[in-house]
């Protein structure tokens, strides 16, 4: 099939007929940059696998998110699961991207061995625009705010993220 030409009137429409999203993601839950893989196995509803990480971590990310869909704009709710690792135990962390890693989700301890394994939980809120026509059908630009909360801590710490995402 080719795409040259196609039109959609909606995000449904489109999230019906190409299922498989390809795309990147700052400062989210897969860290400062990362890269993910939506599949929607029903227009409204999706599992996104990430990989990415910052600075001196790696971060990997499972997230089930659910549409209100819309015509271009569709805002939508997320949660997910997080394992972020540090990459190397040889150096103490004095600063962290993102901050709030280092500020407030990272132990004294941690911080000063330069090592750690953190699962998360990522509930998140975001707001979608979908390209429905024209030479960059099915690219999707949203951002969101959501929360990393430490499972052993059970405290939220909200963050902002920004990406793009690309579905055929």
């Amino acid at each position: 099939e080719t795409y040259s030409g196609v039109e959609f009137q909606s995000t449904l429409e489109l999230r019906t007929r190409r299922r498989v999203g390809v795309g990147l993601q700052t400062m989210g839950p897969v860290g400062l940059l990362g890269m993910m893989i939506e599949l929607n196995f029903q227009p409204q509803n999706s599992m996104l696998l990430g990989y990415g990480g910052g600075p001196g971590y790696n971060a990997f990310n499972f997230q089930w998110r659910h549409l209100f869909l819309g015509e271009k704009f569709s805002p939508y709710t997320g949660l997910g699961y997080a394992r972020w690792n540090s990459a190397s135990s040889s150096e103490s962390f004095k600063e962290t991207t993102p901050s709030v890693l280092g500020s407030r989700i990272l132990t004294d301890d941690e911080k000063a061995e330069g090592r750690f394994g953190l699962d998360l939980i990522t509930p998140n809120i975001g707001f979608m625009y979908q390209t429905l026509q024209g030479p960059y059908t099915g690219m999707a630009y949203f951002g969101e705010i959501g929360f990393l909360v430490r499972v052993s801590k059970l405290t939220p710490h909200p963050l902002g993220s920004l990406g793009a995402i690309y579905y055929f």
